[in-house]
C-alpha cells in the first residue's frame, strides 16, 4: 500500500507541474497574440477621439498585425528551446564492448 501512495504522489507531482507549464504557454501565446494589436486598438482609440485618421498609426498597426506569426513562433521556438532534449549516454565497459565502427555495436538494454 505504501507503493501506491508514493506512486500517487509521484503522478500528482507530474501533474501539477505539466498544468503550470500548460498555463505558462497559453499565457506567453495570449500574451503575444494580444500584444500585436496593441497599435490597432490606439488607432481606433485615436481616430474616435480627434475624429482624424492617421496614416502612420494605420501603417503601423498594418505591419504589427502582419508580424504577429513570426512573435507566434518567436514564442514556439522559446518554449521548445526551454523543454530541453533528452540524451542517452552509452555507458561503455558493461555489457558486450564495440571495436571499430559504431554502427556494428551490440548494445543490451542495461548498456543504455
Amino acid at each position: 500500500c505504501d507503493r501506491s501512495v508514493g506512486k500517487k504522489k509521484m503522478i500528482e507531482s507530474y501533474r501539477k507541474r505539466a498544468l503550470k507549464n500548460h498555463t505558462a504557454q497559453s499565457g506567453l501565446y495570449l500574451l503575444a497574440f494580444w500584444s500585436t494589436h496593441i497599435i490597432g486598438w490606439f488607432y481606433y482609440f485615436y481616430e474616435i477621439v480627434t475624429g482624424n485618421v492617421s496614416y502612420n498609426l494605420t501603417i503601423l498597426s498594418n505591419c504589427c498585425f502582419s508580424f504577429q506569426g513570426v512573435v507566434l513562433m518567436l514564442v514556439y521556438f522559446r518554449l521548445e528551446a526551454k523543454k530541453g532534449v533528452a540524451d542517452c549516454k552509452v555507458q561503455r565497459g558493461t555489457g558486450e564492448s564495440f571495436k571499430g565502427d559504431p554502427s556494428d555495436a551490440k548494445l543490451t538494454v542495461a548498456d543504455i
